[in-house]
């Protein structure tokens, strides 16, 4: 081999490699960029089965699964008695990404079928999760007709009806006011029937009160019914009868209009207490109430009647002047003091 084509040979590979090394620096000094570009879409929410539901109320779960790469603004819930057909909702406002949220809703009709939904809203639009419903448990309704008839000296028998939806029934029994709850009193009857008999009781100066409260599966009536065994009527009943009875019977004997007005504030007392004494909607205690208030009104009206017109003096007018019928009248005299008179 000549020394020319060696000489060439060796400037070509020089060449090459100096072309390699310049290339690798290059490279070096420039890397390649990467741009990544995210898309805002609307969000994506799921909803999981309501927990904790009783007979009224019930916990609501939802999601947010992805908030579509922008905060949500709005989550919440929308729910009603038919499927696609939401009567209520609620939401709340804030920033919001994937994460869980849930709400508790309330006043819930007995024993329905509640329809409901989980949304959640970005700037881009919102999105609901599918339906879900659950039914609300049914509690039964309070007895009816609960009464209390004597059979014997000291013997009686509390008898009722079933409330609707009822398995069983409880009576409980107190002596100083009707029980509020299964748990206040003494047991009386927890069973499946519609009447306990109770003796031995001294209605001569104890009354009886009992409460009477339905239960099923799903637990015991939110409303209970109630019936009392009256005792001997109390001196202060006495006394707050005869006080206004009697001013009442003053007022017409001596026909003085002043007497009307503690006539009034007696029957009112009378009618608060006999009203707080009611054990039922139609006892004695309970139509007295009532007739206490038409007697605070006749007590006014009939002060004004007891009034009389006086047209005998030179000085009344076309229309007369009203005076108490009772009332001590005076003129006068010239030369003496007051003194009385039958007219002016």
């Amino acid at each position: 081999m000549n020394m020319r084509k060696v000489r060439v040979a060796l400037l070509v590979l020089t060449a090459l490699l100096w072309l390699l090394a310049f290339g690798q620096v290059v490279s070096a000094a420039d890397p390649a960029v990467t741009i990544v570009v995210r898309i805002a879409i609307a969000p994506t929410v799921s909803s999981t089965a309501a927990t904790g539901v009783a007979s009224t109320t019930a916990l609501l779960h939802g999601s947010i699964d992805d908030d579509g790469n922008v905060a949500c603004t709005m989550r919440g819930f929308q729910w009603g008695l038919a499927s696609g057909n939401y009567t209520y909702s609620w939401n709340e406002t804030g920033t919001y990404h994937e994460g869980a949220f849930t709400h508790t809703i309330s006043s819930l009709p007995l024993g329905t079928q509640i329809f409901w939904i989980a949304f959640a809203t970005n700037p881009i639009g919102s999105d609901n999760s599918s339906e879900r419903s659950f039914w609300t448990l049914s509690l039964p309704l309070a007895p009816t007709n609960f009464q209390a008839t004597q059979t014997g000296p000291s013997d009686y028998n509390l008898t009722w009806t079933q409330g609707l939806g009822a398995n069983w029934t409880i009576v409980r029994g107190s002596e100083s006011g009707y029980p509020t709850s299964i748990t206040d009193g003494y047991l009386v009857y927890n069973g499946t029937g519609e009447s306990v008999g109770v003796s031995g009781l001294d209605v001569s100066s104890t009354s009886y009160y009992y409460s009477a409260w339905s239960e099923n599966a799903y637990g015991v009536s939110l409303d209970y019914a109630q019936t009392r065994i009256q005792g001997a009527v109390s001196m202060a009943f006495i006394a707050l009868m005869l006080i206004p009875l009697g001013l009442t019977a003053t007022m017409f004997a001596t026909k003085n209009m002043m007497l009307g007005f503690p006539c009034g504030i007696f029957w009112g007392v009378l009618g608060g207490y006999s009203y707080l004494q009611s054990a039922s909607t139609w006892d004695w205690q309970y139509l007295l109430f009532f007739a206490c208030i038409g007697m605070v009104m006749f007590s006014i009206l009939a002060a004004y009647t007891l009034r009389k017109k006086d047209l005998t003096g030179p000085d009344a007018d076309a229309e007369g002047t009203f005076i108490d019928e009772e009332a001590p009248r005076y003129r006068l005299s010239f030369g003496s003091a007051y003194e009385e008179d039958d007219g002016w």
